[in-house]
């Protein structure tokens, strides 16, 4: 069974689908806040935080984002590479902003593959 859950704020909607094994958060719009923590944490906590689920951090529809919104992209990896919990970061390769930005993100990758960057044409699959 798949929940489905939206929150907004200003011109960004977080999607997420909550199934038995996996968490997907689709970040959708833009993300203009100075301090998006206030509104991204709360939602962070709900569906990353006291379980050991897959995570799928989706931002192939994330048009912008002000550079404090990398602060809690970087807190939702190290929270979800934290033990042996698989991660992955989905990002649009047709936005060069993104290329330039979440290649970088390799740093996070680990050599058992927990974590794995990835542009629009990867796969989701975490197994």
């Amino acid at each position: 069974m798949i929940n489905e859950y939206s929150s907004a704020k200003g011109d960004l909607v977080i999607q997420v689908e909550d199934s038995p094994e996996t968490v997907i958060m689709k970040w959708i719009g833009q993300s203009t806040e100075f301090q998006p923590s206030d509104f991204l944490s709360p939602i962070f906590e709900k569906h990353i935080h006291n379980n050991q689920k897959k995570v799928v951090i989706d931002l192939c529809r994330l048009e912008y984002f002000t550079s404090p919104s990398l602060a809690p992209i970087i807190k939702l990896l190290e929270t979800a590479n934290e033990g042996s919990r698989k991660a992955r970061l989905i990002y649009n390769s047709d936005y060069d902003w993104q290329v330039k930005i979440f290649d970088a993100f390799n740093v996070f990758n680990k050599p058992d593959q927990v974590f794995v960057v990835g542009d629009n044409e990867g796969v989701v699959d975490l197994d």
